[in-house]
C-alpha cells in the first residue's frame, strides 16, 4: 500500500489532492503530525511525505536524511530508483542532506526512527516541493510526480 502525506494548507496538499493513494493530511503540529502518520506505517509498503520549501522552483528536493539534535538518520528508501522514475517522467530534482528544523524534518525523523526501532518494512521518503507560486504549471507538475509514484504500485 502507498501512502501520501502532506501538510494542510500548503502546496503539498494541492499536490496530493487528486491522487488515488491513501492520503494523510497533517495538521502542522510537531506532535500530532507523527501521531497521525504513525497509524499508517505498519500497514504500508511506501510512504511519500510531501512538504514545501521556499527556495526551489519547478523541481523537488529529495531529503536523504533527517536530523534531531546531533543525531541523523538516513532514509530506508531506494533513492536511485525514485530518481530514475523522476527522470523518466520529467521531474527535476535535487538531493538534500540538510532537512532543516521544520515540521517536515521532525515528522521525517520520528517516522524513520519508529520504522528502524520496530523493524517495520515500510519505506519512507520525504520530498519537498516548491511553494505554489514557484511552480509554473501545477497540473503538469502534479501529473509528473503522480506518474513517478505509479512505479511503486507494482512493487
Amino acid at each position: 500500500m502507498i501512502i501520501v502525506s502532506a501538510f494542510q494548507n500548503t502546496s503539498s496538499e494541492l499536490l496530493i489532492r487528486e491522487y488515488s493513494y491513501t492520503k494523510v493530511l497533517l495538521p502542522n503540529d510537531k506532535i500530532k503530525d507523527f501521531e497521525k502518520l504513525k497509524s499508517y506505517i505498519a500497514n504500508s509498503n511506501f510512504i511519500f511525505c510531501f512538504g514545501q520549501k521556499p527556495n526551489i522552483k519547478n523541481k523537488v528536493c529529495i531529503e536523504v536524511i533527517a536530523k534531531k539534535d546531533k543525531k541523523s538518520v538516513g532514509t530506508n528508501f531506494d533513492i536511485s530508483k525514485l530518481e530514475a522514475e523522476f527522470l523518466r517522467n520529467g521531474v527535476s530534482f535535487i538531493e538534500s542532506f540538510n532537512p532543516g528544523n521544520s515540521f517536515c524534518n521532525e515528522l521525517y525523523y520520528k517516522a524513520l526512527e519508529y520504522v528502524y526501532e520496530n523493524n517495520i518494512d515500510c519505506k519512507i521518503i520525504f520530498i519537498h516541493i516548491p511553494f505554489q507560486k514557484n511552480i509554473e504549471r501545477m497540473d503538469d507538475f502534479t501529473l509528473k510526480i503522480n506518474n513517478s509514484l505509479k512505479f511503486y504500485s507494482d512493487l
